[in-house]
């Protein structure tokens, strides 16, 4: 039984490593294409991100949450690469695991800094500064650190466990 749970999860962790790097070369043309303003003359690719749209000023921070989340998606692929090859809990896993993590909560961190910080340095329209704060990337920051600290965990679990097998 255990056999065949470990075979399921190698084919799984084969099939989501596809799709992550089928997914990774779908956003890097798309993302690329709309950055480039690449269409035809009925298809028109646009790039928007989380980071809000109304601030020309914010590409730099799009470009980086996009570059952010394609280095997570490459750390995840890889540890899918690991895991189809017999290793679960190993330190590359779960060293693997918390690069994605923390990848991924600084792309968060971006798309939630990144406004603040191109409105404090911006012209104040009729003496006012407007900031909008959006509850999605609030939510997207403390997920993305759920998973960076259920990745430390499983690395603390790891060494505990590595412990006290030189014990025994």
């Amino acid at each position: 039984m255990a056999e065949r749970t470990r075979e399921h999860i190698v084919r799984l962790a084969r099939r989501l490593r596809l799709g992550i790097w089928v997914v990774i070369a779908a956003i890097v043309l798309l993302y690329g294409a709309a950055r480039l303003g690449l269409g035809t003359s009925n298809v028109r690719i646009v790039a928007r991100a989380a980071v809000d749209s109304d601030i020309p000023e914010l590409w730099w921070a799009r470009d980086l949450a996009a570059l952010l989340i394609l280095a997570a998606l490459v750390r995840l692929a890889g540890m899918l690469g690991l895991i189809a090859r017999g290793q679960r809990f190993s330190p590359p896993v779960t060293r693997a695991f918390r690069g994605f993590a923390l990848l991924l909560l600084l792309a968060a961190a971006v798309t939630l800094v990144a406004p603040f910080l191109a409105l404090a340095y911006a012209e104040p329209t009729h003496g006012q500064l407007h900031i909008a704060l959006n509850f999605r990337d609030v939510w997207t920051m403390f997920v993305t650190g759920a998973l960076f600290l259920v990745a430390n965990l499983l690395d603390e679990a790891q060494r505990l466990e590595a412990d006290l097998s030189e014990i025994v």
